[in-house]
Parts: structure tokens; C-alpha cells; sequence
């Protein structure tokens, strides 16, 4: 939504009055709670610290001389004074320019030795870090301190460590800004950065991954030690995770109806299922609910968990909606009769004498003598109070908390004493209650966000709590994303504020997830994936809005932004443009959703929609298409591009794909149109008119012309001379149309119909070429095909053509008439799915009757032979590739795997090689089953198993004979312990009997585990185990399906994550000496 933003600049306009007294009033942290540095000793010689890559110099007086390359290259540009500066507010910039070492550390001060910064500075193989250990001075609010480097290399580059420095550095400096320093005192962190140069984004990516591996920066929690080895795992994990990031937002009317939206997943085939913050919370805003409580359509945080899981298991996962950190006015824990004292304010102290429950005038002493009051009780454009700086606009400031009252205030006056004299416009609002007050009680000016929420300090405990508490969210229900749409109401005092909000999440997820504000950009701080750039690359996709690159379903309605303007169903050209924009930019998120809020589609919307196979079918043709394109044809798309309002994309062309046998076509398509100098009245209400778009709650749009019927118009054809294709959208009206004709010249095109007039909604006729057209209602409901009547050759000349709308019954109805034509298609390859042999040979010599549709043979070999023949096979496609499985002995089997160029499709041909006329006398097994699965550690010729089965249910035992004359029975007690004999009969009558005794290890009882148990993976790596009841004293054992055990662990606490290296079907145990549950899992 367009209210909802990250602030990246504000403008600071502090009158020069307030900057004076500033610079003599307004304090940060005491100076009596500070230690100065201790053994300082001065620099007398520069000092060089050589990383792996270049020598970072620093001189006597502080200065960073010199970055220069191993090679000898200087980095920075001379005639450059490079100190750390401190900004203070109402002086010019203070240079530290004395240079100390203190032990092991290195120490920048001010000339007159009021501040000192005191670094750990570190040269390590890709990086130099400095780290911030301590910031000694009467630092005034609002200061800052900052270092810029000005350079002649792009390839040489900051990283900002936390939230409490800022990197600003462009291409030609590098700039660190450490903010908010007055406020260290607070449990806020010191800050720090690495400087590092590079040659390639390999190297790049290196000196992040060591700087983030090693140094002080937030990180995901993981099992055991974050080290620059977990920091690499971590972002191969990510890599899997978010391949593909295709989304389908949807809006149940409940969660009895979740099931009935799986085959529209399935059709989409996305990856991700996204709910909006009323679908999981209610409403938009929190109100009456906690921040991270799960309500909605769910009711229960463990109900979404129930879903979360159930996609997991779909190899999907679910998102939501988050509105950053506000608390709602009916909060039931932090509001009304619980109003909390942790609310960000910009004032704060206390009552100078004793009140009523009824006065509204009384009098308060502010905890500072130099906060100020605001110039206005709305909207004011310079600081007040305690604020370091202007308030965003969007912020009330005219509640004041006196005690567990919220009052609304009417005026202030500064009394020359130092008090301040509140005159209150109503008392006991938002579910407080008026209530009387003694001198000495606590009063804050309290901060509304939008005048919608509460917003947590943000150096509080509540600010704590509820990013704890939404990390456990994301992290419980393993949701793949952290958005943080609303992130601006952190920003009441300087960005900082959200970069720590966002910070604090991060630092507490323990899965991979992707992250975005509602400006469509990262967080500043933490979420590392966003800055190395093998990461990156899965990270094009078109984001921001909504609707950016995204397709959208919407029924006919009203616009939500302009009421009067009655907007189209969805048009599948127009969504072809939007999934090209995608495609173009190289993107993941080949997605869908509603265009406007709540954006989640209805299932009524899915039904009543004429289209919604086609138009979900488009994604993955899409998707398929995006990962194919050429750079060349890539670029193709990207050319005819462009944006409009910004960074919202546009195009006159939009590219039809069509899927054939062997290839993708995108068939570029312009509506013919207007002289712009024609219809400049309707360009001037609508410069957009004549190009597809998006609209940001409006979604996808196709230009149109708005004429009507008995009009002529001239209309340009871009391309060559061709047979025109139309969609007409007739409006509301009371007029029939009897046989609508287009008329091009001397030729015509007649449709054998009457469209019947329909004064609530419009009606489209559609004809894409050949003899017939079609007739939908306004939804894209097909309502009949009727035939066409072509006069002459029906087509438009390149340039403008003269084309005149006509009917039999001379009707005049208005309509909007898409008239096109087609450029040269860009053809697109498939990958080849063909997974078939052409040839199959044992020793060279083609198998009798081979055939590419048959995948089993039997080759009998010479009585003595022992050397296993050679098999080969030969592709159809020559870009499958082949794996050859010899048979370990004869008699045995050989396989061939072949996997196609697509990679997806595979497939085995065996040869089974036997002795001649040893089948007679052949009474071995080939094979053995349990409830199906084979059991890999059987041997024909051995004869005796002892199998530890990991179920609860005896399973069912099944066998192959290695000769198919052979028959075989099963005999015994079917139950744990029991024996259990096979006997082989061969065609001669020769027996052969196996025995096997299948075991359970173990107590097996599962009603008490089973359910309060969940084992899922959360990568291809990562196996999660999670309980509603402690682990202490379970183990965890993982077997293979043939009953191998191969990893154990012992469980502690309430959930458990293991890192496992394991691929296929495993059964996982979890059990103590009381039960046993079994998970299957594959990986």
C-alpha cells in the first residue's frame, strides 16, 4: 500500500536557535559513567596492516593514508584529508586527528581530547577489520561519527557490521557512519566494519563470507559454532531453499476450505503459499490482538503450523504478511487497563503537583531542561522534545501518558521556570480511565504510529519481547519469509530504529528466509544473502509492489483507487506481459495474487473466473521459459521495456508465449492505436492509456481504445501486413449489437452474433484468427463460438489503417476495442525430456528385439561363464546422459539409467543375465521385499536374516525369483520374533529355504509420542525435530530402509536440528524406554 514505506531520507530542518542550544543542553550518555582510555601512548611512525590482498596504512595523525593492492596499485585518491569525524549538531565537523595505541587496541581522538574511539583493528587474509570497543565523550544527542575514503577503485568496499553503522558509501568513496553512539549506554551495540578489495565476485563473496563468519555481525542461529564454514553452509542451504520463489497469495473463507486450493497450487506450481496479515492475524493494523498472535482463519498458532507442515510436506512452504512491530490500541497485554511505560515517546518526566480525575490543566517537569516544545500539536517540521530529529509526518504526538491514563492534548506552553503547562482536550481515551495522579507521576508524550498503533522503544524490553516473539513465530510454523511492511514506524528517531528491529529478527531465525519492506528493499542490517552476490543472483525478481511482475486474478469491479472507473477482468495478454517482465530480469517468482488488499484470491474468485486454468497454467510455462532464455533474447524482452511513476513497469509490446512440441514461442504483440495528437484530451487524464502496465491496486492493464460502435478511427500497425486479431469489451449499456463488423478498407470481418445490451456488466468478443470468435460474459465466462463472415482479406497495411466499427443495427454502443497485430516470434528450445535408448548392447551386439519402450531383458550366457558381458546404450537425445550399473556377478543384472536433458525425467533398462538352462536347477531369490520396499542387504546366496524392522505393523514379505519359472511360499507366525521360512521351488523342483527373523527394537508404543511429535526437513540438509513436551532423555536413531542405523543423537529440550548428509527414503525413531514414534522422511 502506498502509505506504508521505509523512510530512506528525511530532511532535517532544525532552526539555528534550536542548534545553538543544542550544542550547549542536549546530552547523551553522562560523562561521570564513562572510563577514559587507559596507557595511551602516541603513535610515532605509521602504522601498515597487511591483509591478504592489500596494506591499509594509517599515519601518526589518524589518517587512513593508503589502500593499496598487492600489485602496487593505489585505492585511494591523494590531496584527502581520511580521519574519523564527528558530526555534532550546530558545529562544524570535529577530526579526530590524534592517534594512540592503548595495549592491543588503537585509539582516535579529538585534538582537544574531549572524545576518543577506541578500534580493535585486525588485517586478516580478505578483510581489515575495525571493530568499535569503546566511545569515550560527552557525545550530544544527534552526533555521529564517520570515516570517508575517497577512492579510485569501485572494486574496494565497506561492510557495515549492525544497526549502529550505516555504510553510504557510492562508487567513488567508501563511508561508514556510526548513529545513534549517544545511546550506547543502553545495551545498544558499538558497532564496527571490515574494508576489502576484490578482483571478482567470487573474491567479493569470499571477504563477506570470512568478515561474516568472523566477525561481530548478526547471523542466523545454528547448531553449534557460527564460523565462516557454517556461514558457507548456511548460504547453500538458502540456495536450495529459494531456487524458486513462486507464490500464489490466497484467502480462504476458512481453514475447512484450505484443501480445495491444492489442485490451484499445484496448477500455479508454486512453491510458496502466501497468507496476508488478515488471513493469519485479522484486519490489517494489530487492534485487539498480541502482535504475533496467529488468529485469522486459523484460529491457533499450531493450526498454521499444521499447514506449514503439511506444505513441507508438498515441498512447499507458506509466507505472511507482518505489519512491523506495532502494538494495537486494544492490545490486551500492552494496552487500556495495561498501558505499557515502553512506548517509543518524544518526551518524557513528571507531574509538578497533584491532579483530579477531572482537571485538564496541570503542569509537568521534563526529565532534560533542554527538551523543547513542538512548534504544533500536528505536524510540527522541526525537533522537539527529546527527538534527534524531525518526526515523519505520519506520527500522532498529541498522546500524552500520565500514569495508566491516555490523554489527548490540546496545547502546551513553556513556562519560564523550566516547567511546561499541558492543556488537555479529553481525558481517559483509548480504554484508559480517568483516574486522579500525584505529584511525582511518570507522564511521556506518547507516539502514534499512522494513529493506528503503538510503537515499542526502541531501547525497551517490549521491543525485545515482540521480536522475540515474531522470530518464534517464523520460526515455529517455518515460515520462509520476514516481512516488515509498516518498517517506517521504527524510524521515530533516526533509520536506526528499524535496522535494529529487523537486526534483532534475524539474529533470532534459524532457517532460511527471504526479506523484504514495503518499499519492496532488505533490511540495511543482517540478512547477509542480500550482499553476496552468488546469492543475488536469485534474488532479480521484480519486487517492491505487490503487483510487480506478477500476475494477478480479478473479477470485474470497481477500481479501489479511482471509485468511478469500472476495471476489467483479468486479461491474459496483460498478464503476459507481467510474467515477461519477470522473465526478463532473469527473476524466481513466477507468482499470483488478488491486486489489491487483502491481495489473497478467493475461492470464489478461482471459480468464477473464466480463465483460471489458462491463467495459472502461464506460470510455470514461464517459469520454464525464464530459465532458458538466451542473454541475447533475455535482452530481447528487456528492450521493449521501460518505467512509468517511477520504477513501475510499462511496455507497448507484450510477448504471447505458446508451447509446442519441441519449443516456446513468444510472440510479441502491440494494440494498434491512436495519433497520440487524436485523443491528447484522454492521454492528459490517462498518460498510460496506450501501453501495458501495472496499476498498483488495480493490477495488470492492456491498452485500449475507447470508441463506439458507427466511429471511424485511424489506427498505426507497428508491424508488417497481417490479418488483425481483436478483443472488444462491450460496456454497460442499453443497446443491442446486432452483427458487429469491422470493416479495414474495402474488407470486413463479421461476427454472427447479437450481443444483448446488459446495463450491470460488460461482455467481450474475442477472436484470435480462423472462422469463428468467441463470446464471453464479464468475467471471461465463455458463453458461445460463433462463426465469422471475412469479406476480401482482412488486413491492416503497416502504418495507420482507417478501421470502421460497424453493426446491422447501426448501433452506437461504447466499447473498448484491443485490435493487434504480431511481430517475429523469439523461439525458445525446451529442454529435451526424452529419457530413451536408441540402442542397447552386450558386448557390443544390439539385445534381440530391443525396443526404446521396453526396459527389462534376459540374455543367457554359456554354462562356465564367469566375466559379466558389457552393456552400452546409446541416447536418443544426444544431450541425456547415461549411467551404467554393472551386475556384481553372473547370474546378475545390469542396469542403464538414462536421464534426460531436462534432468526430471529418467529412466532404467535392465538386463538380467542367467546361465543357459540354469534356470531349470535355479531356486535363488532375486529379490526381497518389506511392505515393499526392497531390502537392500539381501544376498541370494545367503540364507539367513535377522532383520531389526523399524514400524510398528508386521510387514508384509514379498520376493522375485531370479528365474520366473520358480515359484515361492511364505510360511511361519507373522509377528515379531517369530521365524519365518521362504522356500524357492525351482522349474526342476530343486528347494531352497530362507529363513529370517524380523525383530523390533524397542518399546513400540506410539499413542503418546506419535502425535506430539513432528520430524520434517528444513533443507536438503536439515532435519527439524519439534515437540509439545520436553526431549530430554529421547534418542534419535535414522535407518535406512534396509534397516541400517545410520546416525543416533540424543534430544534435549523442545526442539532439536540436525545437519544430515543423507539422500533417499530414511525412517527416522524417536524413542525412549517408554515409546517409540517413526517418521519417514526422504531427502
Amino acid at each position: 500500500m502506498k502509505q506504508f514505506y521505509y523512510f530512506k531520507n528525511v530532511h532535517v530542518f532544525i532552526t539555528l536557535f534550536t542548534l545553538l542550544i543544542n550544542i550547549t543542553t542536549v546530552k547523551g550518555q553522562d560523562i561521570s559513567t564513562q572510563t577514559l582510555p587507559e596507557n595511551l601512548e602516541e603513535v610515532s611512525q605509521a602504522i601498515v596492516f597487511n591483509s591478504g590482498r592489500f596494506n591499509l596504512l594509517i599515519d601518526t595523525e589518524g589518517d587512513i593514508k593508503s589502500i593499496q593492492l598487492k600489485d602496487g596499485k593505489e585505492i585511494l585518491r591523494t590531496g584527502f584529508t581520511n580521519q574519523f569525524v564527528l558530526n555534532l549538531p550546530g558545529q562544524d565537523p570535529v577530526s579526530m586527528s590524534k592517534f594512540y595505541t592503548s595495549e592491543d587496541y588503537f585509539v582516535f581522538a579529538t585534538a582537544d581530547n574531549r572524545f576518543y574511539a577506541t578500534f580493535d583493528i585486525k588485517a586478516h587474509p580478505a578483510y581489515t577489520a575495525f571493530n568499535l570497543v569503546d566511545f569515550y565523550g560527552d557525545l550530544p544527542v544527534g552526533g555521529t561519527m564517520e570515516i570517508k575514503l575517497p577512492k579510485s577503485d569501485a572494486k574496494a568496499k565497506a561492510l557495515a557490521y549492525d544497526y549502529m553503522t550505516a555504510d553510504q558509501g557510492e562508487d567513488s568513496y567508501i563511508k561508514i557512519k556510526f548513529e545513534h553512539l549517544w545511546e550506547r549506554y543502553k545495551g545498544n551495540t558499538l558497532g564496527g566494519f571490515a574494508i576489502y578489495t576484490y578482483s571478482t565476485e567470487a573474491e567479493e563473496d569470499e571477504s563477506i563470507l570470512q568478515a561474516w563468519g568472523n566477525e561481530p555481525m548478526p547471523h542466523p542461529v545454528v547448531a553449534g559454532e557460527w564460523n565462516y564454514e557454517r556461514a558457507l553452509q548456511w548460504i547453500e542451504d538458502w540456495k536450495v531453499m529459494f531456487e524458486d520463489q513462486s507464490v500464489m497469495y490466497i484467502a480462504p473463507e476458512n481453514i475447512e476450505e484450505l484443501p480445495a486450493f491444492e489442485k490451484y497450487l499445484d496448477m500455479a506450481d508454486v512453491t510458496t503459499v502466501n497468507f496476508f496479515t488478515n488471513m493469519w492475524h485479522g484486519g490489517f493494523w494489530p487492534k485487539d490482538k498480541l502482535n504475533w498472535q496467529v488468529d485469522g482463519i486459523f484460529g491457533s498458532q499450531q493450526a498454521l503450523k499444521e499447514y506449514s507442515q503439511l506444505q513441507r510436506s508438498n515441498d512447499r512452504s507458506i509466507n505472511i504478511h507482518y505489519v512491523s512491530g506495532g502494538i494495537g490500541k486494544a492490545d490486551p497485554m500492552y494496552a487500556g487497563e495495561h498501558l505499557s511505560d515502553e512506548f517509543a515517546s518524544w518526551v518524557d518526566g513528571t507531574l509538578v503537583q497533584d491532579i483530579t480525575d477531572t482537571e485538564k490543566e496541570f503542569y509537568f517537569k521534563p526529565a532534560e531542561d533542554w527538551y523543547t516544545v513542538p512548534e504544533v500539536m500536528d505536524g510540527a517540521t522541526t525537533t522537539f522534545g527529546k527527538l534527534s530529529e524531525p518526526l515523519p509526518a505520519f506520527f500522532k504526538y498529541f498522546y500524552l501518558q500520565v500514569g495508566k491514563e491516555l490523554m489527548k492534548i490540546k496545547n502546551i506552553e513553556s513556562i519560564e521556570d523550566g516547567t511546561w503547562k499541558f492543556e488537555i482536550e479529553s481525558r481517559g481515551i483509548i480504554s484508559t480511565t480517568m483516574s486522579s495522579h500525584q505529584a511525582g507521576t511518570n507522564v511521556k508524550g506518547i507516539l502514534l504510529a499512522y494513529n493506528q498503533v503503538y510503537v515499542p522503544d526502541n531501547n525497551s524490553a517490549l521491543f525485545m519481547t515482540v521480536t522475540d516473539n515474531f522470530a518464534a513465530l517464523l520460526n515455529d510454523c517455518q515460515v520462509s519469509n520476514a516481512l516488515f511492511d509498516g518498517a517506517e514506524i521504527h524510524v521515530f528517531d533516526g533509520h536506526w530504529g528499524f535496522r535494529k528491529f529487523a537486526e534483532q529478527v534475524y539474529r533470532k531465525i534459524d532457517h532460511p528466509v527471504v526479506v523484504r519492506t514495503s518499499n519492496g528493499r532488505e533490511p540495511d542490517t543482517g540478512y547477509m544473502e542480500y550482499k553476496i552476490n552468488s546469492t543475488k543472483k536469485y534474488l532479480t525478481s521484480p519486487v517492491g509492489d505487490h503487483n510487480k511482475g506478477r500476475a494477478s486474478l480479478k473479477l470485474e469491479r470497481n477500481s479501489t483507487t479511482h471509485k468511478t472507473v469500472h476495471t476489467p477482468a483479468t486479461n491474459l495478454l496483460a498478464a503476459h506481459f507481467m510474467l515477461g517482465v519477470q522473465a526478463a530480469a532473469n527473476g524466481r517468482n513466477y507468482s499470483i495474487l488478488r491486486p489489491d488488499p487483502m491481495f489473497g484470491i478467493t475461492m470464489d474468485e478461482l471459480l468464477t473466473y473464466g480463465k483460471t486454468e489458462e491463467l495459472l497454467s502461464l506460470l510455470p510455462k514461464w517459469k520454464a521459459v525464464g530459465k532458458l532464455l538466451s542473454e541475447e533474447q533475455r535482452q530481447q524482452l528487456k528492450e521493449t521495456q521501460f518505467y512509468y511513476q517511477g520504477k513501475l513497469d510499462a511496455s507497448y509490446t507484450t510477448f504471447e508465449l505458446r508451447e509446442l512440441e519441441k519449443d516456446f514461442l513468444l510472440a510479441p504483440i502491440q494494440m494498434m492505436t491512436q495519433d497520440p495528437s487524436v485523443i491528447s484530451d484522454a492521454l492528459e487524464e490517462d498518460p498510460n492509456l496506450q501501453y501495458f502496465h501495472m496499476k498498483q491496486e488495480d493490477g495488470m492493464y492492456a491498452p485500449k481504445e475507447k470508441v463506439t460502435f458507427g466511429q471511424t478511427i485511424a489506427l498505426e500497425n507497428k508491424y508488417h501486413k497481417q490479418s488483425p486479431q481483436f478483443i472488444v469489451r462491450v460496456m454497460q449499456g442499453d443497446e443491442d449489437i446486432v452483427q458487429p463488423r469491422f470493416r479495414i478498407g474495402d474488407s470486413f470481418l463479421s461476427v454472427n452474433t447479437m450481443i444483448r445490451a446488459n446495463a450491470e456488466h460488460t461482455q467481450y468478443i474475442e477472436y484470435r484468427g480462423g472462422k469463428q470468435a468467441k463470446v464471453y460474459d464479464q468475467n471471461w465466462n465463455l458463453k458461445e463460438e460463433v462463426d465469422v463472415i471475412i469479406s476480401g482479406k482482412f488486413e491492416v497495411e503497416e502504418g495507420y489503417n482507417t478501421v470502421v466499427l460497424e453493426s446491422n443495427n447501426n448501433a452506437t454502443a461504447a466499447v473498448e476495442l484491443m485490435l493487434f497485430t504480431e511481430g517475429n516470434a523469439i523461439v525458445v528450445q525446451k529442454k529435451n525430456r526424452d529419457a530413451s535408448l536408441s540402442d542397447l548392447t552386450v558386448d557390443g551386439v544390439t539385445i534381440p528385439n530391443f525396443a526404446d519402450s521396453v526396459y527389462e531383458y534376459t540374455v543367457e550366457l554359456a554354462v562356465g561363464t564367469t566375466q559379466v558381458p558389457e552393456i552400452n546404450g546409446q541416447a536418443k537425445d544426444e544431450k541425456a546422459s547415461l549411467e551404467i550399473t554393472t551386475a556384481p556377478s553372473v547370474p546378475g543384472t545390469s542396469i542403464i539409467t538414462v536421464t534426460a536433458e531436462d534432468t526430471d525425467s529418467k529412466a532404467e533398462y535392465k538386463v538380467h543375465f542367467e546361465i543357459e538352462g540354469g534356470g531349470i536347477n535355479n531356486a535363488n531369490l532375486s529379490e526381497l521385499y518389506l511392505n515393499g520396499l526392497v531390502y537392500k542387504d539381501f544376498d541370494p546366496s545367503t540364507i539367513s536374516y535377522v532383520i531389526v524392522y523399524n514400524e510398528e505393523d508386521f510387514p508384509k514379505i514379498t520376493a522375485y525369483t531370479q528365474d520366473q519359472r520358480s515359484t515361492y511360499i511364505v510360511e511361519g507366525e507373522m509377528q515379531f520374533g517369530s521365524t519365518i521360512t521362504i522356500t524357492v521351488t525351482s522349474e526342476s523342483g530343486l528347494e531352497k529355504v530362507y529363513t529370517l527373523v524380523i525383530k523390533r527394537e524397542g518399546a513400540l508404543s506410539l499413542e503418546d509420542s506419535k502425535s506430539t511429535i513432528k520430524v520434517f526437513k528444513n533443507t536438503n540438509r536439515t532435519l527439524s525435530i519439534q515437540s509439545e513436551s520436553k526431549l530430554d532423555g529421547k534418542e534419535m536413531a535414522v535407518y535406512s530402509i534396509s534397516g541400517q542405523k545410520v546416525f543416533d543423537k540424543e534430544l534435549r529440550g523442545l526442539q532439536d536440528t540436525i545437519d544430515v548428509k543423507l539422500k533417499g527414503l530414511y525412517l527416522v525413531h524417536i524413542y525412549d524406554r517408554n515409546s517409540r514414534s517413526v517418521h519417514k522422511v526422504i531427502f
